[in-house]
């Protein structure tokens, strides 16, 4: 809120509704990632490859969408998850880190789009209506991909708190032995979250695509770190168990109003959000660091009373 404040008493453009769409919009690229991405934090996982899901997702969109519509907006969400479930499964079943298994795969698909696009763009020639709707379209005055956040945002919300999936993604973030004992399945849990991740990334490569009219191999660079840091900004301990998708819309809003100040201001270099982005994570951690040692105490003290 006080970011906000500042940003409409800076910028006079800030607070016209082009700004604040444009800013709904670009929200989205990352949005639907994040949403994905906060169930598999919440497990107590990560997923460093969602920026390359992005790319490859994208490029098949592109290629496809001149020939079948449905199969171009399919194939990238089937792909997307079923990249998701190989992640699951690596972590789960061969007990692989997710870090060294989501940063092998990031490096295999963007390897993939490199070879896919012979490193160059893969332009959109002809885009059906359809197509264009996704990422350019808008339904009374708001901007599709913005929809499709809230979409995502609302049916992450539901799945979080009102269903037993839901309850299994929290009990094995926050316990993983005491859920298995409670009869939770919990190689099954992961598996469906990195499954979800894998499907928001790829709709986050439909919308790039859609709206740039292209495809490119360097699509996604980074966005596991926006991502990340959306989730965790938005309160999701990164040691699992804790989270929540109103946080992860925080966030989401949070990382795209620095970027949009960034734009605003105009003379300062857009690598100082890499800058900025990192020193936030950091803070984060450390102060989620802080807070669990503080409860750690509390809960001694307790057990000791």
């Amino acid at each position: 809120m006080f970011l906000f404040l500042i940003s409409a008493l800076r910028y006079k453009q800030f607070f016209t509704p082009i700004n604040l769409i444009n800013l709904f919009r670009q929200s989205s690229i990352i949005g639907v990632i994040a949403v994905g991405m906060t169930f598999v934090i919440i497990t107590g996982c990560i997923d460093l490859s969602v920026g390359a899901i992005v790319a490859v997702c994208g490029i098949l969109a592109a290629r496809m969408c001149t020939v079948n519509i449905v199969a171009a907006i399919l194939v990238p969400l089937c792909v997307g998850a079923l990249i998701g479930i190989i992640n699951g499964t690596f972590v789960t079943k061969l007990e692989v880190p997710p870090w060294i298994t989501s940063l092998s795969m990031m490096m295999c698909l963007r390897g993939i789009a490199y070879i896919m696009t012979n490193e160059s763009s893969v332009n959109v020639e002809k885009v059906s209506p359809a197509f264009q709707m996704i990422g350019r379209g808008k339904i009374l005055g708001l901007p599709v991909p913005g929809i499709l956040f809230l979409l995502f945002v609302v049916i992450g919300t539901y799945g979080l708190k009102y269903t037993r999936f839901g309850r299994s993604v929290y009990a094995t973030g926050g316990n993983r032995e005491g859920a298995r004992m409670m009869g939770i399945r919990i190689d099954k849990t992961i598996i469906l979250s990195y499954m979800l991740c894998g499907i928001g990334a790829a709709m986050s490569g439909l919308i790039l695509a859609s709206r740039l009219g292209a495809a490119q191999s360097t699509a996604g660079e980074l966005y596991e770190m926006q991502v990340i840091a959306a989730v965790v900004l938005g309160g999701t301990l990164l040691t699992g168990g804790v989270g929540h998708m109103p946080g992860t819309l925080f966030g989401v809003f949070t990382m795209s109003m620095i970027t949009n100040i960034f734009n605003m201001q105009g003379n300062i270099s857009t690598w100082w959000q890499n800058v900025i982005m990192g020193f936030m994570i950091l803070a984060i951690v450390i102060m989620q660091s802080g807070l669990e040692q503080i409860k750690m105490k509390k809960s001694e003290e307790e057990a000791i009373c």
